[in-house]
């Protein structure tokens, strides 16, 4: 069945089949395992995810695409398809409805549109967490790289922070642009993330170490000292980075996570009892 992708949804069909295989394998699915899958197209990864998973919720938005998903996973008794945006979908009714007895969390798997990544990212690390345990995603080449980068490169941002403050991640291999339909002009790459069971930071901390994240690399060309000023005074964060035989002329860029949460932490503990540091 010929079904032409829509652009306004971002579709392009995965359809090297050894590909998808060599997806399917490296989410590591188990017999009990619950699978969220995002964007299920045409069925063709939903099928292998059911070989293994003891349930599948395929969600899927477009509904041109339905008879033929629904065709694919026919006889499929542990499949369940879903008309929905995953932006909108409740992921806790989601985990709910599932069977019960199913052990650990949900395995997110999906190739999302890559104009939306971000939130659906974003709506999986927060709005999923204690409910997702792990998170496979096929996105474009360099949006992956710079989810998994490290301090010092060029990719390192606020993404990289995000992603990296919540989870672990990783980008598992490369995929060519030419397995795909239509075409789309740059190359993908599957990523994992493992979010955190527990998070370094909480409370007014944690919102401290995203304000920092924020204008650390809101000018990302301007020195630490410059970029930080509204928020911490300027000899106490030369004296942090001192300590951390960091330069005082030191970029955003130069900060790891850990560096940040380290940043945070003081940077409030200041605030609280300016004699503390």
């Amino acid at each position: 069945m010929h079904i032409k992708p829509k652009k306004k949804l971002g579709q392009n069909f995965l359809v090297d089949k050894n590909v998808l295989k060599r997806i399917a394998s490296a989410c590591g699915l188990e017999r009990g395992d619950r699978v969220l899958e995002i964007g299920a197209g045409r069925g063709e990864l939903t099928a292998l995810l059911a070989e293994t998973a003891a349930e599948v919720a395929a969600v899927e938005i477009d509904c041109d695409l339905l008879p033929e998903l629904g065709r694919v996973v026919s006889g499929r008794d542990n499949v369940r398809v879903i008309n929905s945006d995953i932006l909108k979908l409740n992921i806790r009714s989601v985990y709910d409805s599932f069977s019960p007895g199913g052990e650990g969390g949900l395995k997110a798997v999906g190739n999302i549109p890559y104009y939306i990544a971000s939130p659906i990212l974003e709506k999986l690390l927060l709005e999923g967490r204690g409910l997702i345990s792990d998170i496979y995603l096929t996105v474009q080449l360099e949006y992956g790289q710079r989810i998994c980068a490290q301090a010092g490169s060029d990719e390192y941002g606020p993404l990289s922070l995000f992603a990296q403050y919540y989870g672990d991640a990783a980008v598992l291999f490369k995929i060519k642009n030419s397995c795909f339909y239509p075409v789309p002009k740059v190359d993908s790459c599957f990523v994992r993330l493992i979010p955190r069971k527990t998070l370094p930071l909480e409370g007014e901390a944690q919102k401290t170490f995203f304000r920092l994240a924020a204008a650390a690399f809101g000018q990302r060309r301007k020195m630490l000292k410059n970029t930080l000023k509204d928020l911490i005074e300027r000899e106490e964060l030369e004296r942090f980075l001192q300590d951390k035989g960091i330069s005082a002329q030191a970029r955003g860029e130069v900060l790891s996570p850990a560096d940040f949460i380290e940043l945070a932490r003081y940077s409030l503990a200041l605030r609280k009892n300016p004699s503390a540091a």
